[in-house]
């Protein structure tokens, strides 16, 4: 009997397990990415809420500012610990344009652009989160680093 002969039907068990790993690896992966991504479409809504209403911050009366800023604080822990891609710089990025459009709304000129801006980033990130995050932290460590420059011109 031919060698080959006999080697072949383990040859093709072989290659059916691995097969069936492959498909088995491919299945498994797919619910975490759509748990993944129901997570991120959730807090992209909550956020993007969140800076609809800080831009109504000069209409709002005490108790709703009060809840808002305990919402805005909610969400960038949910944020933070969803363990999403860059959830720590989104969150950050997030932390400080919502106080931008708060700030904007209280000094009487909400910024429309601004906070179309915000929605539009969000859900870029939202869409593709790897490509984002890197802009965020850009953005993130362009401020920490104005906000260094700023407290070395006060103490000077």
């Amino acid at each position: 009997m031919n060698p080959f002969l006999s080697l072949l039907p383990v040859g093709v068990i072989g290659a059916a397990v691995l097969v069936g790993l492959l498909v088995g690896l491919a299945v498994a992966k797919s619910p975490l990415k759509r748990s993944q991504h129901r997570t991120r479409t959730v807090l992209v809504k909550a956020v993007i809420n969140a800076g609809r209403t800080a831009a109504r911050w000069p209409t709002l009366n005490e108790g709703e500012r009060s809840a808002a800023k305990n919402q805005a604080a909610r969400l960038d822990f949910m944020v933070r610990v969803s363990g999403l891609r860059g959830a720590n710089t989104v969150a950050s990025w997030t932390r400080h344009k919502l106080s931008q459009i708060r700030r904007d709304a209280m000094n009487g000129h909400p910024d429309e652009d601004l906070l179309a801006d915000f929605e539009t980033q969000l859900s870029a990130w939202h869409q593709h989160p790897s490509r984002r995050t890197a802009l965020f932290r850009d953005y993130v460590e362009l401020w920490e680093r104005t906000a260094i420059g700023l407290e070395l011109d006060v103490r000077l």
